[in-house]
């Protein structure tokens, strides 16, 4: 069993901005995950299925990790809907995810800078240019070793992906992750989170912890 990492039960006060304070319910959040992965590494972030609040929470624990004292990446790896990137107010960018892995543009030509609070920063590489089989990307050698290149740089890589019941590109991902954090949405069938944890079995990527949100789409 994967250990609780926190739960979210209302809406935070605040919209989401990078520079403003994440929440409480977040800071707990990037504090248990220092403490049950104090290694960091690269991490993949997600849901079993398509979920209202997952990007949120997802940048929401990415800028506590950071306001923390963490080196921080936050990798947008759904460059079809690209939530988080919109999030961050950094869709509309000359090259990212895709671009970088696909070998066509250099890391620093596509990692943000992004302010979270005082002199605190975190770095984001948004989804870049939709591709029609992302995931054979994420699969390739040069992908491979571009994703595992980030955990000489950072102390903590995020990378958001895809619902993993709805999309092959998380299971692409996890052959260069060390572990998921899986956010699990109010009223998320039982079966579907068995499948998600066969699944992965399969891939031998051990689940690093669980955040359990109790709000509902209307929330």
């Amino acid at each position: 069993h994967a250990p609780l990492l926190g739960e979210i039960v209302a809406n935070p006060q605040e919209s989401f901005s990078a520079a403003t304070a994440p929440g409480t319910a977040y800071q707990l959040l990037a504090t248990s995950l220092g403490a049950v992965h104090s290694e960091g590494g690269l991490l993949l972030a997600g849901t079993a299925t398509p979920s209202t609040h997952a990007s949120e929470t997802i940048a929401r624990m990415s800028t506590a990790s950071a306001r923390e004292g963490r080196r921080v990446l936050v990798v947008d790896g759904d460059a079809t809907g690209r939530r988080l990137s919109r999030l961050f107010g950094q869709e509309q960018t000359n090259g990212g995810l895709t671009e970088l892995l696909a070998g066509l543009v250099g890391f620093d030509e596509v990692r943000r800078p992004i302010g979270v609070g005082g002199a605190a920063t975190l770095d984001l590489i948004t989804g870049g240019r939709p591709i029609d089989d992302p995931s054979s990307l994420f699969r390739s050698q040069q992908g491979r070793e571009i994703l595992e290149s980030f955990r000489s740089r950072y102390d903590l890589v995020l990378v958001a992906i895809p619902p993993l019941l709805t999309a092959a590109d998380g299971s692409a991902l996890a052959s260069a992750a060390d572990g998921v954090v899986l956010v699990v949405d109010r009223g998320t069938e039982t079966r579907d989170l068995e499948t998600v944890r066969q699944r992965l079995d399969v891939l031998r990527i051990p689940t690093i912890g669980v955040v359990f949100d109790h709000r509902t789409d209307s929330n």
